[in-house]
Order: structure tokens, then sequence, then C-alpha cells
């Protein structure tokens, strides 16, 4: 049977849809909006000029022809979209403050084939046990992980065999 609008399994996995769209679309978007509003505050703001369309001023040397912008589409596939496999039937929703902890972030990766793949960070932990007393406390940067290898992922493995 087809699952409703109302169906909690597909809210969940709309939800990981709109994670997404927020990682990637929306946080660029605020953080220019934003810019352009500090701007504005401290009076250095000055609008972009277009230039002329060519077609419509051929003899203007400062026209341009207008380009078309491809934008990179998102990648809605589960296995593109690492938060949808907490979003099955008889899972839990809510979790204690420590399982929160295991539970990865989302982070945008590179684009493969034209469109934008996110990934899971798993933040490793450190081990306190031999560390000796006074000593500087490296602090690790969170690992990409997800089930997909990516092209982005492969090239990197082979440069680092290359250098070794």
């Amino acid at each position: 049977m087809a699952k409703s609008i109302r169906s909690k399994v597909k809210k969940r996995f709309r939800t990981c849809k709109r994670q997404l769209v927020s990682a990637t679309i929306d946080k660029k978007r605020l953080q220019d909006t934003n810019q352009r509003l500090r701007e504005v505050a401290s009076g250095v703001f000055v609008k972009p000029a277009t230039p002329k369309n060519a077609f419509l001023y051929p003899d203007d040397p400062e026209a341009a022809f207008p380009k078309v912008i491809v934008a990179k589409p998102l990648d809605f596939r589960s296995e593109a979209m690492p938060h949808s496999g907490y979003a099955i039937t008889g899972n839990r929703r809510k979790y204690v403050a420590s399982e929160l902890e295991s539970i990865p972030k989302v982070v945008v990766g590179d684009d493969i084939g034209g469109s934008v793949r996110a990934k899971l960070a798993f933040v490793q932990k450190n081990n306190d046990d031999d560390i000796e007393m006074g000593a500087p406390r490296s602090v690790s940067a969170p690992v990409p992980a997800t089930g997909v290898i990516t092209q982005g992922d492969l090239s990197k493995v082979v440069e680092k065999e290359k250098s070794q």
C-alpha cells in the first residue's frame, strides 16, 4: 500500500531532505545575506553593477553576453543522505544525551557527477589513559564516514598511495 502524507516514516525522510537543503543551500544564502546586511549597517555596501546585455548593446565595449548558471542538483537518494538510516520504522526519535553524541552530524561533501552529496562526520573520542600530566591535549578532527565511496574519496586514497 502507498504511504500517506501523514506517515511517520515519510515525515522523517522529508526531514532528512530538509536538513540536507538547510546544510547546503540555506546556510550559504543566509551567510551571504548576513554579510550584505553587515555592509549596509557599516555604510560600506555598494550594489554590484550588472553589465549591459551584449545582444541589446552590441557596440558597447563593456557589454557582456549573458550566460546560464547551471545549478548543481542535490542528491536526494537514500545512500547519499546519511541520516535517512535513522528514519526507519520502529526507530526511536528521542535519545539520551550520551546517545545524541554518538549520532554523527551531516557534513556537505564534495560534488560527484554534478550533484552535491552529504556525508556523516563521526567525532573521534580522545583516549585520556596515555596522556601524561600537564601534556597538551590534541583535539582530533571529525572523520568523514559514509557507506558510499565517492570519487573524491578515491582520488584522495590514490594520492596518499602515490606519495608513500
